[in-house]
């Protein structure tokens, strides 16, 4: 049975994810559904690539990964690109260069769909993939998509400049800084890291009984990005932090 995951915008407040579901199903009964998220803000695909890409790197392969977010910016066009034993959809809108910046990346088109004729691209997909076919098989390849860049932290002389990319559902603060960067630049050398008036001076393993409650941690996340948090609080609205916010490590030369 194939494994197919959602990411999307829909919400979950009306029916639209299950109609996504139904329709899928109607196609192909033998889809298994699982959700990653529906509750992507329409607008962000920074957001929606970094969800979808964490979620999917906990299926095993093959499986299949659908993002659909701000689906009509994406020129109706369903695009696909195989990574690691797995095959990721998505419209042309710039979210896999998003999802994957560190990629050089082999785009394939699928085809141009409605709101309907969707739905018969994503099954097209799993059944041609399922019977053993590659997507250069029968796909033909993409030179020419849309391409979104993912901000990179600034770093001059012994500051580096980053930013809040996202806010997860704990309201945690993610910054665009991932663990092999801050180490290749901080080596062993003590740091600060200051955010609007608050500053740390640690990461630290984990938040969850580490310090008074309600004081502000900062640690690694599950996919290696530095993220600002309080145990049993809410960094971003306590600390005043949101995407865009931008967050200064100094790093204290020895």
């Amino acid at each position: 049975m194939a494994l197919l995951t959602l990411t999307t915008d829909y919400g979950y407040k009306d029916y639209d994810v299950a109609a996504l579901k139904g329709q899928l199903l109607q196609r192909n009964k033998d889809i298994r559904l699982i959700d990653i998220s529906h509750g992507i803000d329409t607008n962000d695909l920074i957001g929606a690539a970094y969800t979808s890409r964490q979620g999917s790197a906990n299926f095993p392969s093959p499986s299949y990964h659908l993002t659909v977010v701000k689906q009509h910016e994406g020129k109706n066009r369903l695009l696909a690109m195989g990574h690691e034993g797995k095959v990721y959809m998505f419209p042309d809108n710039g979210i896999i260069s998003l999802m994957f910046p560190e990629t050089d990346l082999i785009i394939y088109e699928v085809g141009r769909f409605d709101e309907h004729s969707l739905f018969d691209l994503v099954n097209t997909v799993i059944v041609e993939q399922e019977s053993g076919k590659k997507l250069e098989d029968w796909c033909k390849q993409s030179h020419e998509f849309k391409q979104s860049i993912f901000a990179q932290p600034a770093i001059q002389d012994n500051i580096m400049r980053a930013m809040v990319f996202f806010v997860d559902s704990k309201n945690n603060a993610v910054l665009n800084i991932h663990r092999d960067k801050f180490e290749d630049f901080i080596g062993d050398n003590p740091f600060e890291i200051t955010f609007l008036r608050y500053k740390a001076n640690r990461i630290h393993d984990r938040y969850d009984g580490e310090g008074a409650q309600g004081r502000h941690v900062c640690r690694f996340n599950d996919a290696g990005y530095i993220e600002i948090a309080i145990y049993g609080g809410n960094a971003a609205g306590l600390l005043g932090l949101q995407y865009g916010t931008t967050v200064v490590i100094e790093r204290k030369n020895l």
